[in-house]
C-alpha cells in the first residue's frame, strides 16, 4: 500500500510560501523607502527651519532699525514743530 499524499495540497503550499516570500520581500523594500525618504525629509525639513530661523533674525534686525528710524523721524517732527511754536511760520 502506497503512504497517502496529498501533491495538489503540497504544491499549493509550497506556492503559497512562495508568494508569501515574495510579498515579504516586498514589504521589507517598501519600508527602507519610507525610511530613507522619511530621513531625506527630515533633513530638508531641518534646513528649511535653519532658513526660517535665520529669517526670524533678519526680521527683528528690520523690526529694530525700522523703529530707530521711526523714532529719530519722531523726533525731527517734534523738533520742527516746537520750532515753528516758538518763532512762527516766518
Amino acid at each position: 500500500m502506497e503512504p497517502h499524499t496529498h501533491p495538489e495540497y503540497e504544491q499549493t503550499f509550497s506556492r503559497i510560501a512562495t508568494a508569501m516570500e515574495r510579498v515579504t520581500e516586498v514589504l521589507e523594500t517598501h519600508v527602507r523607502l519610507n525610511i530613507e525618504t522619511e530621513a531625506r525629509f527630515n533633513a530638508r525639513f531641518d534646513k528649511l527651519t535653519a532658513h526660517v530661523e535665520e529669517l526670524a533674525a533678519h526680521v527683528d534686525i528690520i523690526d529694530l532699525k525700522l523703529s530707530e528710524a521711526t523714532d529719530k523721524l519722531n523726533g525731527v517732527i517734534d523738533l520742527m514743530d516746537r520750532h515753528m511754536r516758538e518763532h512762527g511760520n516766518n
